[in-house]
């Protein structure tokens, strides 16, 4: 039964999904107030943490969304980070809406 118990523990911890999104307003970029947002583009990257020490050539840059979505006016920017079993498995993505 102790067996049964630290397995399921055990699974649970590794099996964790987390994702958040925030809004990066706060960061002094530049965005307009549009009346109609038609358009959005992303920049992700999908990296293992443990071995980010060795590739840090990420490039989920506000620019690199923009052009991903083909903006030229800027209303809206988020920052998505979804984990997978821990810290394991991230997917870091910028997004970017506008016109």
């Amino acid at each position: 039964m102790k067996k049964f118990f630290i397995i399921a523990s055990l699974v649970l911890a590794l099996s964790s999904c987390h994702s958040y999104r925030t809004s990066l307003s706060k960061h002094h970029i530049t965005t307009e107030k549009l009346p109609e947002i038609n358009k959005e583009g992303k920049a992700c990257n999908n990296y293992f943490p443990i071995l980010s020490l060795l590739a840090q050539n990420y490039d989920d840059s506000i620019e690199t969304a923009r052009k991903d979505g083909d903006i030229h006016q800027i209303a809206i920017v988020e920052k998505q980070v979804s984990r997978f079993l821990g810290i394991l498995f991230v997917r870091d993505c910028t997004i970017v809406k506008g016109n």
